[in-house]
């Protein structure tokens, strides 16, 4: 079945002290957007917007969520093969997947024009950096 994986925001006390950002990079899954809609309120998890489609089964969604969440995940998911809604209401199937086998893109180079003629095409050094004692004057004495 396909699941939708989506960006939002949780407020975990209610009181607008502490809220969790999840984004691009750390996205929910729309079963777990439930989870925690059990856990913090339907009204503390708010701004869900899908980013991503993958391929899972129930069975599998539910023992991440279990070795997540724990038993909230089993109360609003009970039973071994369990009946839970995989992609948001109202937004439609044809999502990109996130595993589309496409490769990532390369970064490009920087071509901005910054005055550093002479660092451009130097290599940056492979090691740690190293201090050369001896480099410098010493301070002159009685100062």
């Amino acid at each position: 079945m396909n699941m939708h994986w989506c960006t939002g925001k949780v407020n975990l006390s209610g009181q607008n002290f502490t809220i969790v950002v999840f984004d691009n990079i750390s996205p929910i899954s729309w079963p777990e957007a439930q989870v925690l809609m059990a856990l913090h309120g339907e009204e503390n998890v708010y701004d869900l917007k899908r980013c991503a489609t993958t391929d899972t089964t129930p069975r599998a969604e539910k023992e991440r969520l279990l070795l997540k969440y724990g038993n909230v995940a089993e109360k609003v998911f009970p039973g071994y093969s369990p009946r839970m809604e995989a992609l948001m209401p109202g937004e439609p199937e044809e999502q990109p997947h996130s595993n589309n086998g496409e490769p990532k893109p390369t970064p490009q180079p920087d071509d901005d024009d910054d005055g550093d003629e002479d660092a451009k095409g130097v290599d940056p050094p492979a090691g740690p950096a190293v201090f050369k004692p001896g480099k410098h004057q010493p301070p002159a004495k009685g100062a």
